[in-house]
């Protein structure tokens, strides 16, 4: 039997060490990357136990991962406590939580862009030059976030379409005919 509890240790805490590296919680990581690898939904206790602290934070994360739309509460017959299991589409859902946080950016440069380009107008040339470099940092914040949302809208309206055409894992191991292949890694 192959042993993978050292890889799937590893990979909790490396969802956890992500997410408190992005300023969440990595209580909540640690649980994502849980839920991630379990075949089936994972009681409070259960989780609790497996990430070796206690269920009141794990109840409060679990929670805000169901408010936000990436787990679910599951109801196991016979069975009074809560339990959990990552959504379908958490990917998905994950990306246009990032969109909605960018849209909040690009809404931000596009008021204040507005309200300078008022005062921008009406300035001085001594007004102009001190103004000029945070204008232009602004003016450049919201171009940024405008392609931003561009690629995320078009992503996320694609995902679909390609999700669907994606071979499985067995499939896409076949696919190698025995022969290694380098997953592509990014920097």
């Amino acid at each position: 039997m192959i042993d993978f509890e050292d890889t799937l240790d590893a990979l909790i805490e490396d969802f956890g060490k992500s997410y408190a590296d992005h300023g969440l919680p990595m209580l909540r990581g640690r649980i994502v990357g849980l839920l991630l690898s379990a075949n089936r939904p994972l009681s409070l206790d259960e989780i609790a136990e497996r990430l070796e602290v206690s269920k009141g934070p794990v109840s409060m994360n679990c929670r805000q991962l169901e408010e936000m739309g990436y787990a679910r509460r599951k109801w196991v017959k016979n069975d009074r406590r809560d339990y959990y299991q990552l959504t379908d589409d958490f990917f998905i859902r994950n990306s246009i939580r990032f969109y909605t946080l960018h849209k909040d950016s690009y809404r931000t440069a596009e008021k204040y862009l507005k309200i300078l380009i008022k005062k921008y107008r009406r300035a001085t040339p001594e007004e102009k030059e001190e103004l000029l470099p945070f204008c232009q940092r602004l003016y450049e914040m919201w171009r940024f976030y405008e392609r931003v949302l561009e690629f995320y809208r078009r992503f996320i309206d694609e995902w679909p379409a390609y999700l669907s055409g994606l071979p499985t894992f067995e499939e896409y191991l076949a696919s190698t005919n025995g022969k290694k292949e380098e997953i592509p890694v990014s920097s």
